[in-house]
Parts: structure tokens; sequence; C-alpha cells
């Protein structure tokens, strides 16, 4: 992971705060899928 990547992963959960920490696991998720599939494509 690079520092591009980093700051992204920052500012997309920092963008997700405003629905709340019961949404927090399908953000996760939804990060994690998309740094593997859309970095990769």
């Amino acid at each position: 992971m690079d520092y591009s990547m980093f700051v992204l992963t920052m500012v997309w959960i920092a963008g997700f705060d405003s629905f709340g920490t019961r949404n927090f696991q399908w953000q996760t998720d939804r990060l994690y899928n998309f740094l593997k599939y859309g970095f990769h494509m």
C-alpha cells in the first residue's frame, strides 16, 4: 500500500462517518473490495 492509497482510505472512512457506526462493517467491506478490485482492473 502506497501513501496515496493510505490517504484515499482515510478520506473514504472520514467521508462515511456521517452514516454512523451501525454501518461501519458495510463501509469497511466496501472499502476493502474497492481497494482489492478497483486498483487492479
